[in-house]
């Protein structure tokens, strides 16, 4: 049975707090950090508000980051989810606890409209910040919202006295300007090749540093339509009603319904799939293709293709990520023309997905 802090962690990514989670430890327990050191104690709190493992070496790793300091603190990211940081015994250290008995988490996560699985790029979609490509192939904008930004053009010899960028520049190699406008972080890296490894931390980064936390909007529907179907899953007993609901005249139900049956048989589970990339719902034809590249069953492959024409870049992108996840081992890929054409999509993406799935890799 996993420990209590586990479940916290474990927690923090399912409800995807990790970018608040680590933005509040580093507000406040990075105030006396050296800036050049800030870059690597972040990729720490990163990596222990994840699913990765964490063991005491990393607790060990993280503490001499940080540095020597005083004082324990506690932030409630919700009632029942407390992180605790702070100095014990002269060694910085970040826990956190999720308060609520076992049974009631295991009552969330089956009333989820997706399992949890790892942060990737296809997270990013819905996220409040929004990355553009920019004018050149090595050029990233990432629309921060009113009230941030700034203005002022740095490189990476130059790069000015705010932290912020300093520290996009000490934490990614590849990072040669920063272009702060008002509402808007233009990043360029020095090989466009590289989107493929930083794309993700660099929008975490960015997310991070430049966007101002805000209490997340619930979304009502989408809470009622998971009230509405409770803890049904695609087996004997629910799969009727979770078929009834995925033709739902109720968009919420169906985004809700066709998530759940990622789970189930790939028989029951191809109909309401198919259905939902027809959906006039961008929310429900992204859960279906979120579902069905997790599912990873080659019987999905016509309908992931598929998903590869659709008119938003988040459904070609989990299209993509389902195609890498039952690529052949050996031989060519029977999907690599069309993967191909996605090299050249209009989002980067897309095209960082379709870069990693012509080699048979999951994209990040």
């Amino acid at each position: 049975m996993p420990s209590d802090r586990e479940r916290g962690r474990a927690e923090v990514v399912r409800r995807r707090f990790t970018t608040a989670a680590v933005e509040r430890v580093a507000r406040v327990g990075f105030a006396n950090t050296p800036v050049s050191v800030v870059p690597r104690a972040r990729g720490h709190l990163q990596r222990f508000f994840s699913d990765t493992s964490w063991t005491v070496d990393d607790d060990v790793a993280l503490a001499a980051a940080v540095g020597p300091g005083t004082g324990w603190f506690t932030d409630a990211l919700e009632p029942d989810l407390v992180v605790s940081f702070g100095w014990r015994g002269g060694r910085f250290k970040v826990d956190v606890e999720f308060t609520s008995d076992a049974e009631t988490a295991a009552e969330e996560t089956t009333a989820d409209a997706a399992p949890a699985h790892s942060r990737t790029l296809g997270d990013t979609f819905d996220d409040t910040m929004v990355m553009e490509v920019g004018g050149l192939p090595t050029e990233v904008r990432f629309l921060t919202g009113p009230g941030t930004g700034g203005n002022a053009t740095v490189g990476r010899t130059s790069p000015g006295t705010d932290a912020r960028v300093v520290a996009l520049f000490d934490r990614f190699p590849d990072v040669m300007s920063v272009q702060l406008a008002p509402g808007i972080v233009a990043v360029t890296i020095a090989d466009a090749e590289h989107w493929h490894e930083v794309l993700l931390p660099l929008f975490d980064e960015v997310r991070s540093g430049f966007v101002p936390e805000r209490p997340p909007v619930p979304d009502r529907q989408l809470e009622r339509a998971r009230a509405e179907l409770g803890d049904i899953r695609p087996d004997d007993r629910g799969l009727a009603k979770l078929i009834s609901a995925a033709s739902s005249p109720d968009a919420a139900q169906r985004r809700v319904a066709v998530a759940r049956f990622e789970g189930g048989d790939i028989t029951a589970a191809r109909g309401p799939w198919t259905a939902a990339l027809d959906d006039q719902s961008r929310a429900v034809r992204r859960a279906a293709a979120r579902a069905m590249a997790y599912a990873r069953r080659s019987e999905l492959r016509d309908l992931l293709e598929r998903a590869l024409d659709d008119k938003d870049a988040c459904v070609r992108y989990y299209g993509l990520r389902g195609l890498a996840a039952i690529a052949p081992s050996t031989g060519v890929d029977p999907s690599l023309t069309k993967i191909e054409k996605r090299r050249h999509d209009d989002d980067l993406r897309v095209r960082v997905a379709a870069a990693w799935a012509r080699v048979g890799q999951t994209p990040p």
